[in-house]
């Protein structure tokens, strides 16, 4: 603890005190030693990350090599240590001071400006038909507040949705540009809705293969192809099972299908995964949840648990919640620990 909050500071506050600026103006060529040296640093940490970008896309990975170029400690140590055994000169140890302060000051001020474009581009769904199914899948989330595109090449059905207030593009699905022009990012969802299976699938593959997009739900008209989607990597909503199991909901439940089929505001259902460590190993009834909110399912792997007040909750758990957005909202973030809540807050 001294060590950390006493003897360091000092180390760093007389390495400053130390630095001699006239040795490093001295230095032959020492413009193009602070460029070599600026590249080095920040490649040597950039290129790695790269490797993240399947998983974590081009701007969060990006970001995180130039947060993680900022290295004052380490380089300042190390060259205070070459110069007092004589390794290095001393130009050379002030050109590895310098890159360490210009590291320090450029690495999270590229960062800062990354991440916020990153959580300013808000999650979309693209929706690719215009049709009934189309339109009314697009007015429905949207009254829920999200952001919809629909995308088709019919000037008339483009018209009717603009209609409704949503926004359309008259475009061609089939072509890898279109999804490039309307902005789809990997936080996406695209619902692949035509009354053509053809289309369909040529539009799943277009944008698997494109784009490697993975949140895609695709209509599937006709059973036989249920297989073929589920091998492309897509969700296929089968008419045919929707429907039956529309219908089975309608004779068994009723009263809960009607709220949730005419409930365009007061109420949402989501998964969220808990990832809070503070509620590992702890009985559901301890956790302090929103009054307008609960919990309708709880997936641990292969199994799915009807919840009870006794139910002990595991990190990684997947909980399908029911309730307003803003209870949904709020049990979001206790849960993923993104916030604290006493007891009584809901």
């Amino acid at each position: 603890a001294i060590g950390y909050g006493f003897f360091i500071p000092i180390f760093f506050i007389m390495v400053g005190v130390n630095f001699d600026l006239s040795s490093l103006m001295k230095m032959q060529h020492s413009t193009i030693l602070m460029i070599i040296l600026i590249v080095a640093a920040f490649s040597s940490k950039i290129l790695p990350s790269m490797l993240f970008v399947p998983d974590f896309g081009m701007r969060s990975s990006l970001s995180a090599g130039f947060l993680l170029s900022s290295r004052l400690s380490l380089i300042i140590a190390a060259a205070e240590i070459g110069l007092k055994l004589g390794i290095i000169s001393p130009g050379l140890s002030s050109s590895l001071i310098a890159l360490a302060i210009f590291a320090c000051f450029l690495s999270p001020t590229i960062y800062s400006k990354l991440q916020r474009k990153s959580e300013s581009s808000k999650s979309k769904v693209i929706i690719v038909s215009g049709g009934k199914i189309g339109r009314t899948l697009a007015y429905r989330l949207k009254m829920h507040g999200k952001d919809v595109i629909v995308i088709d090449d019919n000037p008339e059905a483009i018209k009717l949705t603009k209609e409704m207030g949503i926004n359309a593009i008259n475009a061609d699905p089939k072509d890898p540009l279109t999804y490039k022009n309307v902005g789809l990012n990997k936080e996406d969802y695209v619902v692949v809705a035509t009354g053509d299976d053809n289309i369909n699938i040529e539009v799943c593959r277009i944008i698997k293969g494109y784009y490697k997009h993975k949140k895609i739900i695709v209509r599937d008209n006709n059973p036989d192809n249920y297989e073929l989607l589920r091998n492309m990597g897509v969700i296929p909503m089968n008419l045919v099972l929707s429907s039956v199991i529309t219908l089975e909901n309608l004779v068994l439940r009723p009263e809960a299908y009607h709220i949730v089929k005419d409930s365009l505001q007061p109420f949402e259902v989501a998964d969220v995964v808990l990832s809070n460590d503070d509620f590992h190993n702890t009985v559901l009834k301890d956790i302090p949840m929103h009054k307008d909110g609960f919990i309708l399912l709880i997936k641990r792997g292969d199994q799915q648990l009807i919840p009870k007040d006794d139910t002990i909750l595991h990190k990684g758990d997947v909980l399908t919640v029911f309730g307003t957005p803003e209870a949904i909202n709020d049990i979001s973030l206790l849960l993923e620990g993104e916030a604290k809540y006493a007891a009584d807050s809901s």
